[in-house]
């Protein structure tokens, strides 16, 4: 579009803002933070998502002596679309807040992002039955209808006491807003809610000629998002080089399903983040460094675990993988003496989009170099966050609820009394589940779920020095 402003507030006094193109939104002025227009002409500005001429998100836009005209949006908003925020935290019992994005199952060797949800109550024994969808006199509408309706956006923040830090936890859209009365003046409302998947799961209409041939697949990534007016600055794309490209598209199917078969024939990664983006790294683009500690040992540094489950089996292992291209031929990779210790444990796809039989080989010779090998493995953790007091316990609060999905952090814990494992992983994906008990007031566990890949050293498990000293690798586990 014509001006990208993020940030702080944005003033123009005596501005012609005109003739931009938006391949997503905002084709004229984006602004999320105050916007105040003077005098000013937004003319002939187009964008194939919504808000042609303005998109004004999160504050108050100001329009003073203005022309608006002449501009066109593929859904919302031709001229200006505007939405702000409204904290009802005061009216959600905080124990019925339960939050889930990312990839918290294992699904074979390419990983999975499934529809993050979120459910939590309202309670509309306020005084003002603000929440009741039916009561078209209250605070929530516009034109006469309610704005307490399915689609309409929905946040849960963590927001940091001592300077004001706002830390998302989760971004969606309402999927119901249902009612349920408990008297004359009693209600509570069940709200169920989705993540941005959702959106990316729809129908959407094909191209009529295939296009993007040597698309690499951030490019392919870009391209479907653009394709369905995904605003720009709600996502992010891995645009590193090399091989593989990709064959060309029509975009027949969703946008989720055409960019998880990008995805897979990348071996990349896909999801959406915790606050709402949509995140594709390649395969070579995840973080080389742990950002975070968890320790379950008391001697040895790390944010404390509430728990951290070890599990122990050859769910995961493949060790023959069957890769074929759309027009090419079978590429095959085995490793033989996995597939003689635990039988044949066989990956096959035929539908990779990647353009020639060398990029399916290393493919699936990146699988078997993943999962070929039965490992001892941490799951998942839960980290149990308590009261704000005190700038230790701050700084927890902080790391914690920044730490996304994409991110590797090393856990630390005793399989016996002496014997220390330490463990790197990703995570792939987080759970947030409030408590409000008398013995855990205000409390929140964030589970986060892990993805165990081989580091350098061929494993992600490393004995400490109680046993054998220095940086020695157990390989098995």
């Amino acid at each position: 579009g014509g001006i990208y402003s993020t940030g702080g507030a944005l003033v123009l006094n005596r501005t012609v803002v005109s003739n931009n193109i938006s391949g997503s939104a905002a084709g004229g002025i984006f602004a999320d933070g105050p916007l105040t227009l003077n005098s000013s002409t937004v003319s002939g500005n187009q964008a194939t998502g919504s808000a042609g001429g303005i998109s004004s998100v999160n504050d108050v836009a100001t329009i003073n002596k203005c022309t608006i005209s002449g501009n066109s949006a593929g859904t919302n908003g031709g001229g200006i679309f505007n939405y702000e925020w409204h904290d009802i935290s005061y009216a959600v019992p905080p124990a019925s807040i339960k939050a889930l994005t990312g990839i918290t199952k294992n699904q074979g060797p390419f990983p999975r992002a499934e529809v993050g949800t979120l459910s939590l109550l309202v309670d509309n024994n306020t005084g003002g039955d603000e929440f009741n969808p039916f009561n078209l006199s209250g605070p929530f509408t516009r034109d006469g209808e309610t704005l307490l309706n399915p689609g309409i956006g929905i946040r849960v923040n963590i927001i940091m006491p001592d300077d004001g830090e706002v830390i998302t936890q989760w971004l969606g859209r309402v999927r119901t807003w249902l009612p349920a009365f408990g008297g004359a003046n009693y209600s509570t409302i069940a709200v169920a809610a989705v993540d941005p998947i959702s959106w990316l799961q729809a129908d959407v209409e094909a191209l009529t000629a295939p296009e993007g041939a040597g698309d690499l697949p951030g490019q392919r990534m870009n391209r479907i998002l653009d394709h369905v007016g995904w605003d720009s600055s709600h996502r992010d794309i891995d645009l590193s080089e090399g091989t593989p490209t990709l064959q060309a598209t029509t975009l027949a199917q969703s946008a989720w399903a055409d960019m998880l078969l990008a995805s897979d024939s990348d071996a990349g990664y896909l999801w959406s983040s915790r606050d709402g983006k949509i995140v594709y790294r390649r395969r070579g683009s995840l973080p080389t460094a742990p950002s975070l500690t968890f320790s379950a040992v008391p001697d040895v540094a790390g944010l404390e675990l509430e728990d951290a489950p070890l599990t122990r089996d050859e769910e995961q292992v493949v060790n023959v993988i069957r890769l074929t291209r759309v027009g090419g031929t079978e590429q095959v990779s085995i490793d033989t003496t996995s597939r003689d210790a635990h039988g044949p444990k066989t990956y096959r796809r035929t539908d990779l989009i990647c353009q020639t039989d060398a990029d399916a080989l290393a493919i699936a010779d990146w699988l078997k170099f993943c999962w070929s090998t039965m490992r001892g493995r941490i799951e998942q953790i839960t980290v149990r966050l308590l009261g704000m007091s005190g700038t230790d316990t701050l700084d927890v609060w902080r790391a914690v609820a920044r730490l996304d999905i994409g991110d590797r952090i090393t856990v630390v814990r005793e399989t016996s009394p002496g014997l220390v494992l330490t463990h790197q992983a990703f995570v792939r994906g987080r759970s947030l589940d409030v408590l409000d008990t008398p013995a855990t007031p205000a409390a929140i566990d964030i589970t986060f779920y892990l993805l165990d890949l081989p580091m350098s050293e061929g494993t992600p498990f490393i004995l400490g020095e109680s046993l054998l000293g220095g940086d020695d690798v157990l390989a098995p586990f």
